[in-house]
């Protein structure tokens, strides 16, 4: 069967489609259908073996190398092996449109519990107060129908804020898809280059229209742990911004960079904000945040690229190309700042050296 892109495409988004709707593995159903003498299933792989880039080639080649897959001819073996990679990217793709969606009513959740939509804050977060958590789990039910958290979200953050701040409000990102599957999908050392003054922390020595701001890289070398950031989790650097507008509200935005795929074609910004409108030399210690929102950038192709090469120093950006709001919390003391960016952020690394850097001034900031 000679290439046909269109067919091809369309074929696999199908699939992915499938497999997402129904919490089907996309591997253990490609297999079986390959097994059952599928005609589309086949299709796909002739045509997929008809066009192989380089280093899908030479990844392809090593899952044959060692022996995945052994019971399957070797003749088919690298086109099974990509159709199945192509229909988790779309799995991937649908997964991130879906979760950044705003809510709306056509949506799974609210389809089955429609008294949810006046619980929405801003279309994204749903006020955590009417949920009942189950035990310390990110699962939550409303009126006997059950639902999660999105899996971004870790439950560390949910856990934290209802221990500690139980009269502040908050909000959270329900994930308006997930109703079957409440499973979690899973498919170096630092270099501090602009580091922020950590003496103006300590009392907030931000004055109108001053900023601040840091950034630390995450470097590939033969330290195991540096190793396992860089080259497993994909994580790149860590960044923040600090400024006081003219109306006396400082605002503090951080930002962790993380490449999705192993092609760098996606990037995430995991990026927490939060705000005071505490006073110049209010010490840190008695500083409260009128609140501190997480969210999830997405940052695609040629985007991708550019926030890499920018810094949150200007304090602007390129714009992503999607975003996703998970949590939102009202009136909580500066410190829980560093907690929950413990956390939300990935890099312990670069944590570390944020933390040890920018407070190092400070007495109760500390997280032991």
């Amino acid at each position: 069967m000679s290439f046909d892109a269109d067919y091809y495409l369309k074929l696999t988004k199908q699939i992915a489609l499938f497999c997402t709707d129904n919490c089907v593995n996309p591997d253990q159903y490609v297999l079986r259908k390959y097994d059952d003498k599928c005609q589309k299933i086949i299709d796909l792989i002739k045509i997929r073996s008809e066009l192989f880039i380089e280093h899908e080639k030479r990844f392809i080649d090593s899952l044959i190398d060692i022996g995945l897959y052994c019971n399957l001819p070797l003749s088919d073996r690298g086109g099974i092996f990509q159709v199945i990679i192509d229909i988790e990217d779309n799995i991937r793709d649908i997964d991130i449109d879906r979760r950044c969606e705003k809510y709306n009513g056509d949506q799974p959740l609210f389809r089955q519990v429609p008294a949810l939509m006046k619980h929405i804050r801003d279309g994204e977060l749903i006020d955590i107060a009417i949920l009942e958590q189950e035990k310390e789990l990110p699962i939550f039910r409303y009126d006997r129908n059950r639902c999660r958290a999105d899996y971004y979200l870790p439950v560390e953050v949910i856990n934290f804020a209802k221990k500690n701040y139980a009269n502040s409000k908050q909000y959270i990102r329900i994930d308006p898809y997930a109703l079957k599957d409440f499973y979690f999908k899973q498919f170096i050392q630092e270099v501090v280059i602009r580091p922020s003054d950590p003496k103006k922390i300590v009392n907030l020595s931000y004055y109108k229209n001053e900023h601040d701001s840091f950034q630390c890289i995450l470097q590939d070398t033969q330290s195991i742990d540096a190793y396992w950031e860089y080259h497993v989790k994909r994580i790149r650097k860590l960044e923040g911004y600090i400024k006081r507008y003219t109306n006396n509200r400082l605002s503090f935005s951080v930002e962790e960079l993380q490449h999705l795929t192993s092609d760098n074609n996606i990037l995430i910004g995991r990026y927490i904000h939060c705000d005071t409108s505490s006073l110049p030399q209010t010490s840190i210690n008695k500083v409260m945040l009128d609140h501190l929102d997480l969210a999830v950038n997405y940052y695609y192709g040629d985007d991708s690229d550019k926030r890499l090469e920018e810094s949150l120093s200007n304090g602007l950006t390129i714009n992503a190309s999607k975003r996703m709001h998970l949590f939102r919390i009202e009136n909580i003391p500066f410190c829980a700042l560093i907690i929950f960016a413990g956390f939300f952020f990935m890099s312990h690394i670069l944590i570390n050296e944020w933390i040890s850097y920018q407070f190092k001034y400070t007495d109760g900031t500390k997280t032991e």
